[in-house]
């Protein structure tokens, strides 16, 4: 089930991932709308522990998810709900403070987790914003926490 239109969120990370373009990868092999990789992908079963396309919706290749605007809305879902699952409870209870100067949201939390994983959003907050762990082009975790706070 796609994305409904007016989810803000997706919407701006889609944007801010892509240029809202699902058919595009970049030089480290993040691909689609939200910039998905090989380890999220095999976190929500479209590929396996091999890196294979296991047929999950209908994908079996990576043209095929690049031409499956529905189905990328569906994967990062499922990821984001793992991805969650992943941060510690003690970061987690950091919503509602201000750390680093950004006011820390769950959703804030769940962008900076999928720019750096749940390890460099949890550095981020128990280090009081001090460790502010940068993805592979130097994007910092805070960056995404303040622009992707806030959102429903």
């Amino acid at each position: 089930m796609p994305i409904p239109p007016g989810n803000k969120f997706y919407e701006a990370l889609a944007i801010r991932e892509s240029r809202n373009n699902p058919t595009i990868v970049n030089e480290f092999g993040f691909m689609g709308l939200y910039q998905m990789g090989p380890a999220a992908l095999k976190d929500t079963g479209y590929m396996s522990s091999r890196g294979t396309w296991t047929g999950k919706n209908g994908i079996n290749s990576q043209a095929d998810f690049l031409s499956s605007r529905s189905v990328q809305d569906v994967a990062i879902r499922e990821y984001h709900v793992k991805l969650w699952s992943y941060i510690p409870s003690d970061v987690k209870a950091a919503v509602g403070r201000r750390i680093g100067g950004v006011d820390v949201t769950s959703s804030g939390l769940l962008a900076a987790a999928h720019l750096r994983g749940q390890d460099g959003v949890a550095r981020f907050i128990r280090s009081g914003g001090r460790d502010d762990d940068r993805d592979e082009i130097g994007t910092p975790c805070s960056e995404y926490m303040r622009q992707f706070g806030g959102y429903d």
